[in-house]
């Protein structure tokens, strides 16, 4: 069993450290586990949430394979905001 912390998550999902805490508060991931004042995930739980949310979307694949780069995409921009203004 191998545990891994939210920044391995964020590099896995591309994603920010607080992207995903966002995700485990919105029930998306699961909760971690506090083990010397660090938050850690086994990496199989994080695996198995990512594989559910692909069947739940209908995306037609199986959860990826440990260590593969997984890319969520961006949340939507603000109207009226462009890049670089």
């Amino acid at each position: 069993m191998k545990y891994i912390d939210s920044k391995q998550i964020a590099e896995k999902l591309g994603r920010s450290v607080n992207g995903i805490y966002i995700l485990v508060d919105e029930g998306l991931l699961p909760r971690p586990v506090k083990l010397s004042g660090k938050n850690i995930w086994r990496e199989d739980m994080i695996d198995a949430a990512i594989a559910k949310l692909a069947e739940q979307q209908g995306a037609g694949w199986d959860a990826p394979p440990a260590g593969a780069l997984v890319e969520l995409a961006p949340p939507p921009r603000a109207p009226g905001r462009e890049v670089g203004r």
